[in-house]
């Protein structure tokens, strides 16, 4: 097989469309579809008309403009270790696979974590993603088994309801 050339570089407005439908495969491919309500427009609005943004990505791309990935984080804060960096997604078109894409995108996110003061980058994966062993291979700490950390969430109809 010949060497997939792509580079890694910051997502532009015009990606957003392909940038979903990435977001709609890994919902499919991790049985959550019917949970995604992202949008086309949305991802417009909050990644390039929020000053500052509301999230930031990456993409992977091939000479001929097809995206093979994206990466997308935000920041956050942490009262005992300061500034972190939050990677929300990465994801990587099946074709594409186990070809470096995912490192390089998850190396793009770090560059950035590193420069900006950030001391961790936190992530979510389902323990049936086939990525944690990648995550892992490459220094990643399950803080469920190593700390008995869990995340956890309030949906916008408890936030509605019980804590209003």
């Amino acid at each position: 097989m010949a060497e997939l050339k792509y580079t890694v570089r910051k997502a532009k407005k015009c990606d957003c469309p392909e940038i979903q439908n990435m977001i709609m495969e890994l919902a499919e491919t991790e049985n959550m579809a019917d949970q995604n309500n992202m949008t086309v427009q949305v991802l417009e609005r909050d990644g390039f008309e929020k000053d500052p943004p509301y999230y930031y990505a990456f993409v992977a791309e091939k000479d001929d403009g097809t995206l093979l990935g994206y990466a997308v984080y935000v920041y956050q804060y942490s009262t005992w270790n300061g500034r972190i960096m939050y990677l929300e997604d990465i994801c990587v078109k099946e074709a594409y696979r186990n070809q470096k894409v995912g490192f390089d995108l998850l190396k793009a996110v770090n560059k950035v974590a590193l420069e900006t003061g950030c001391s961790q980058m936190r992530f979510a994966c389902l323990k049936t993603n086939p990525a944690m062993s990648f995550y892992k291979r490459h220094g990643a700490l399950n803080l469920t088994e190593v700390e008995d950390w869990h995340m956890l969430r309030f949906d916008l109809d408890v936030m509605k309801s019980e804590l209003s």
